[in-house]
């Protein structure tokens, strides 16, 4: 049993063929094949520790409406930050915003921008009952 909390990401993958035998004998029959691939990927970004698991944040009968629906402010920032997305949209799909390819932004910089330029660190996953695979 593993005693400290690493939050991982899991990642899978599967293959599906079938090989048809040509001439079917006992020896020589149809084969199914189903593989998977899967690792896990741990987070380069922590959750935040101030949020708790065991209990909720709000009474359900305590939460209103604003704090559900977005405020001006958020709405600002979703608006600011769909600005580069339209303009990346525009250059690509209509020809006559080709010229001003070079001056749109990729990448929308964020309070974890430094950390996710890391490269993740993949975990090997065991499969044994009991084992910890990190």
């Amino acid at each position: 049993m593993c005693s400290f909390v690493l939050y991982l990401r899991i990642v899978a993958d599967n293959l599906d063929f079938t090989i048809q035998a040509r001439h079917q004998t006992k020896s020589s029959q149809n084969k199914s094949l189903h593989w998977t691939h899967a690792f896990a990927v741990k987070n380069r970004v922590s959750p935040d520790s101030s949020l708790s698991y065991n209990k909720p944040q709000l009474k359900v009968t305590d939460l209103e409406m604003y704090h559900i629906l977005p405020s001006k402010d958020d709405q600002e920032e979703i608006y600011n930050d769909l600005v580069p997305l339209v303009y990346r949209e525009l250059v690509k799909y209509l020809p006559c915003y080709a010229p001003f390819k070079c001056g749109v932004q990729h990448h929308i910089p964020h309070l974890h921008s430094k950390e996710m330029k890391r490269k993740s660190e993949q975990v090997l996953l065991k499969t044994q009952k009991g084992e910890c695979g990190f």
